[in-house]
């Protein structure tokens, strides 16, 4: 996660695709997709755009 660190801190977009929490708690942003009933308050949708609900985003 160093490295990925040191990416960020020079200006790269980093995107991590996870299913381990302590991973995606390094994330500034949270998309969760998935099932409707699993996938928090986004429900399943990628709630990202202009106009986008951004409930399931953290």
């Amino acid at each position: 996660m160093a490295l990925l660190q040191h990416h960020h801190d020079s200006g790269m977009t980093i995107l991590i695709v996870t299913h381990e929490p302590d991973v995606a708690d390094y994330a500034q942003r949270v998309i969760e997709l998935g099932r409707r009933d699993r996938a928090g308050q986004a429900g399943g949708r990628a709630p990202f755009g202009p106009g986008a609900d951004a409930g399931g985003t953290r």
